[in-house]
């Protein structure tokens, strides 16, 4: 059996003019049992040049350098590697500067009289930028899971519908067009019961997605029932539903699979 891949050391990309600075630095991350390799720059354009080809996970920046400061580094990290998070660790800092680095991107910010600080900040920057990572990978896998079911659905001979966790239509197909007579503009947004059930049934089905709107289970999720439904012009007609559970941004949506079945009734 081969080994697993031994994890990468963190990348620590100092930006320091004093190379004593630097060691305590490292001391501070060394004591605190982070694995780390790290790279000193001085100057512009080896920051630069650094970020492209260290590719750090993280950047210790001083705020004061003989030809450069924080800001403007801070400035060249959000724009160029805006995944890359950024703590100021310098001599002195004014609240005013203090707060100002915070609102240009910096994660924040080290006295260097209080390096005791490092290893903790570092360690918190980190998660949290692995945090925010997994929510926007998340958020892009739901994002290509709903296009994935709306080009489904684009395509489906049958109609497809969703319902939010409010029991509004989310999602109108072209065949729920034909079959109810409701255009896809008129059907977004509004809430299915009230619009395609027959009044005689909206107490029951108001109680069922009450239960379903907080435990994404009915007694109709994951069956096929037929039952009756009203197109645009009022009339009431038999159908075929087929709804499933989704759960989507921790809220649970409902999603319909509906057939005219009037055809097959009459024979």
């Amino acid at each position: 059996m081969e080994q697993a891949a031994k994890k990468r050391d963190l990348r620590v990309l100092l930006l320091e003019d004093a190379p004593t600075d630097a060691e305590l630095m490292q001391r501070e991350l060394g004591k605190a049992g982070i694995a780390f390799t790290s790279m000193r720059v001085a100057t512009r354009d080896a920051f630069v040049l650094a970020l492209q080809e260290f590719q750090p996970d993280i950047v210790l920046s001083d705020y004061q350098l003989p030809d450069f400061n924080g800001l403007d580094a801070l400035e060249i990290v959000q724009r160029d590697h805006a995944q890359v998070p950024v703590i100021m660790v310098t001599g002195a800092l004014s609240d005013i500067d203090a707060v100002e680095l915070i609102h240009a991107g910096a994660k924040d910010y080290v006295l260097k009289d209080r390096l005791a600080r490092l290893a903790p900040a570092v360690q918190r920057v980190l998660a949290e930028a692995q945090a925010e990572a997994s929510r926007k990978s998340a958020e892009l896998a739901l994002r290509e899971s709903e296009e994935t079911l709306r080009m489904v659905a684009a395509s489906a001979q049958d109609a497809i519908l969703m319902l939010d966790n409010d029991g509004n239509i989310v999602l109108w197909n072209a065949a729920a067009e034909k079959i109810f007579g409701y255009s896809r503009q008129e059907a977004l947004g509004r809430n299915l019961h009230t619009l395609l059930v027959p009044a005689r049934f909206h107490e029951v089905q108001r109680a069922a997605f009450s239960h379903f709107r907080s435990t994404g289970e009915g007694a109709a999720v994951g069956k096929a029932l037929e039952l009756a439904a009203l197109r645009k012009d009022g009339t009431e007609f038999p159908i075929e539903l087929s709804l499933s559970a989704v759960k989507l941004r921790e809220r649970w949506h409902a999603v319909g699979i509906v057939r005219d079945i009037s055809e097959r009734q009459a024979r």
